[in-house]
């Protein structure tokens, strides 16, 4: 049941007692520390019961002893057990003594103390057996009470300054116990310090406070008795958190990394914690007593500076914190033989369909932990195909294959990656491709783009990032451009993305979007200028003082390039908080609300045509954060700062029906002089829901849009299950294999009455 070592292929070597019974298991891990379920166990030598393993000896009987002047002596009868006795654990008043290997003891003892004694036998698969009978000793004596005493009173202290430190002293009231009290136990930031025989205590501590203390007493059967009252100095106020041990480090590459994140409040209770984003492929387990184990074996691309950071949150009042960011350097160690070298890899490639007749745009990454860039190749490749490296990734490989009617079918591809240091290290892939006729994704009924335009309205998706680098790139594309009329940039124009470095822009996912678009007679909803999150490192990491400055720059520049091409722009998106607060992001750190009036005012002068909506979700019902926004709103016209409408997100759930309060809520914006739109509809499932009841809430929704004169657009966040945000919550209005469910068809009806 213990770890004994790691090993790197399949058979291990060891030592054992020739007349030890050992039990074995294995358990495989793999590059980012996901652990598999446990081998079955082997037991050697093999055993004809292998179940007697798990047998506790006998009890050991007929305990008896003696006190002659200061000595104890014991004898017991001995255990016994199908694989052996280990030995015995002596216990005195309820504690553990000592472990003797045959069946008697001797030891010193108080000649006017009364104990009890028992024992326990073990063996060696760590089984237990049933403790003896007790033992009073000496015969005669009376037991003393199991009652605790009673808790240390009127706990009074005081630091004194003592050169670069203080000396600390505390006096308390004295505790009672019927048996008499054996002495009281010192906790300083709740961790046990000494023990003392009396009611004071001095020391000598370092200027590094606050501290907080308590005492505890016992008596000689080791009864304990509630904490004293707590005294925190110099002052005796609510303290704030902090981390024990929690400081920088370095680490060689290779190497399994651990660290226990330990917060302590010494007013007493568990703070609690909350870790930021870690470097990948670190674990953060809980260890379910407050603490968190961090572990990692990075290896060597991973060297340099990692900032990890956590906040405790006090015990007390949970608006008290303590944030701390530590820095772990990775580093390669004097023997680079010692860094592991586990082979590549091949990212997994699902199951798609394509028709007969499409192009074939399949991405295929090796990847090795040790930073080199393996070799990768397609062992079948079909007639007229290339396999060419990625232009901006060189561990990528790019398979483009033209198809055609005689291809229809399954067809599989097989790749292996070969390490580029060791090339007896391999990796094998293989994935399945469906081709299959074009008429399997014929979809009854007129085109929902069809529909909208003849009530001259606007119906849109949010369309996937480098949507044409996927396998089934051209049935996506084309079930796009056949069904809608308006297109929302959902993954392109997000800074993480676009603005990945001070000095870089990356245009390609939103030119292509465009491209597309205006191929396709689409309107653009760009999304989104400025937002709380998927922000790039160093805009996290930039000083306060810059992010006006940052905010201005990406602005500037996105919605000038794109000027002529983007009619819609979610200026600022999720500026709040649940509860109607202003969130707490970096740009509302820099500017406050005012970052919000400073974005619509910069989109304005670089296009002044174009209709500025603020974003945000769980506001086209009633509730704080509903109100929050019409305030935010109304002030801001009220002010003079150009914003044209509000853009309602509206991702649902199967059991949403509050359609009352979203009309009403529509109608209050619109009152305003606003323009309404839905911007982001998806309807989650839970297993078990019913499609039908997803298809009312999808046209539910949509009527509530269509009956509101200002309600301009209605977009649904994707289209098709398969590259939707939620995953597995199926929550569009095509599944996984482009196949209409009921929502799709409830949309065409709703868009035709």
């Amino acid at each position: 049941g213990a770890y004994t070592t790691t090993v790197f292929d399949t058979q291990y070597s060891t030592t054992i007692a020739a007349d030890q019974f050992t039990t074995f298991a294995v358990v495989a891990f793999d590059f980012d520390n996901n652990f598999s379920s446990q081998s079955d166990t082997l037991t050697l030598p093999e055993l004809s019961n292998p179940a007697a393993l798990n047998e506790p000896p006998s009890r050991p009987g007929s305990l008896g002893g003696t006190i002659n002047g200061s000595q104890v002596s014991l004898s017991w009868q001995e255990s016994t057990d199908n694989i052996g006795v280990g030995g015995y654990n002596v216990y005195r008043d309820n504690d553990y003594l000592t472990t003797v290997f045959d069946n008697s003891y001797s030891g010193e003892v108080g000649s006017d103390a009364v104990h009890t004694y028992y024992v326990v036998a073990f063996d060696r698969q760590g089984n237990f057996s049933p403790p003896s009978e007790q033992l009073l000793l000496p015969e005669g004596g009376e037991s003393p009470s199991a009652q605790a005493p009673t808790a240390p009173g009127n706990l009074t202290g005081s630091l004194v300054e003592n050169g670069s430190g203080f000396r600390l002293n505390l006096d308390w009231d004295p505790a009672d116990d019927d048996g008499g009290i054996a002495g009281y136990n010192i906790y300083q930031n709740n961790r046990y310090v000494t023990t003392v025989g009396d009611t004071s205590y001095e020391a000598d501590l370092a200027n590094e406070g606050p501290y907080s203390f308590y005492v505890v007493a016992f008596d000689q059967l080791r009864n304990f008795s509630d904490q004293s009252n707590r005294l925190s100095l110099p002052n005796d106020e609510n303290q704030p958190p902090f981390f024990d041990g929690f400081v920088s480090q370095t680490t060689d590459a290779g190497q399994l990394w651990e660290l226990i994140v330990r917060p302590v409040d010494i007013d007493g209770g568990s703070p609690g914690l909350f870790g930021g984003r870690l470097p990948e492929g670190m674990r953060s387990v809980d260890n379910f007593d407050g603490t968190r184990t961090l572990s990692w074996q990075p290896l060597q691309p991973a060297l340099g500076d990692h900032n990890i950071t956590f906040t405790a949150f006090d015990s007390i009042d949970p608006s008290i914190t303590t944030t701390r960011t530590i820095t772990l350097t990775v580093v390669l160690p004097d023997d680079l033989s010692t860094i592991p070298n586990p082979g590549p890899t091949i990212d997994a490639v699902g199951q798609f369909q394509i028709r007969t007749g499409d192009t074939l745009v399949m991405r295929v990454k090796a990847v090795d932990a040790n930073g080199t860039v393996p070799q990768l190749e397609i062992l079948n490749p079909p007639p007229g195909s290339t396999f060419d490296t990625h232009p901006n990734d060189d561990r990528i490989r790019v398979l483009r294959w033209q198809t055609s009617a005689s291809d229809m079918g399954t067809v599989r591809f097989d790749f292996m990656a070969t390490d580029a240091d060791d090339p007896s290290l391999t990796f094998s892939s293989s994935v399945d491709l469906e081709i299959v006729d074009p008429s399997v994704f014929t979809r009854a009924g007129e085109r929902l783009r069809t529909l909208a335009a003849a009530r001259n309205f606007h119906f849109g998706y949010a369309h996937l990032l480098e949507w044409f680098e996927q396998p089934d790139a051209d049935l996506y594309g084309s079930i796009a451009a056949e069904e809608f009329n308006l297109m929302s940039t959902e993954n392109s124009m997000k800074m993480g993305y676009m603005y990945p470095e001070p000095d870089r822009f990356r245009w390609i996912g939103a030119d292509e979007e465009i491209a597309f678009a205006r191929e396709n007679n689409m309107l653009v909803h760009g999304h989104p200028l400025v937002w709380y999150t998927i922000l790039p490192p160093w805009i996290i990491q930039s000083e306060v003082s810059e992010r006006e400055g940052i905010m201005n720059t990406f602005i500037d520049a996105v919605v000038s390039r794109y000027r002529d091409d983007v009619a819609i722009w979610d200026v600022v998106n999720e500026a709040f908080e649940d509860d109607g607060s202003f969130r707490n992001s970096v740009w509302f750190e820099a500017m406050g609300e005012a970052h919000i009036d400073k974005a619509f005012i910069r989109a304005r002068a670089n296009a002044p045509d174009a209709t500025l909506l603020y974003n945000d979700y769980d506001v086209s019902f009633a509730g704080p954060k509903s109100d929050a926004m019409y305030a935010l709103l109304q002030r801001m016209i009220a002010d003079g700062t150009p914003v044209d409408g509000v853009g309602f997100q509206m991702h649902l759930t199967n059991d949403f029906d509050r359609f009352d309060e979203v009309a009403a809520n529509f109608q209050r914006f619109a009152d305003l002089g606003l323009d309404v739109y839905i911007t982001e509809l998806d309807v989650a499932m839970e297993p078990g829901d019913s499609e039908e009841v997803q298809a009312q809430v999808f046209a539910d929704a949509v009527a509530t849009c269509l009956a509101q004169p200002a309600c301009k657009a209605a977009q649904i966040w994707g289209f098709t299950d398969r590259y939707s945000w939620l995953g597995g919550a199926n929550a569009l209005v095509l599944d996984r294999g482009y196949q209409a469910k009921p929502a799709y068809r409830a949309l065409q009806n709703v868009l035709a009455q």
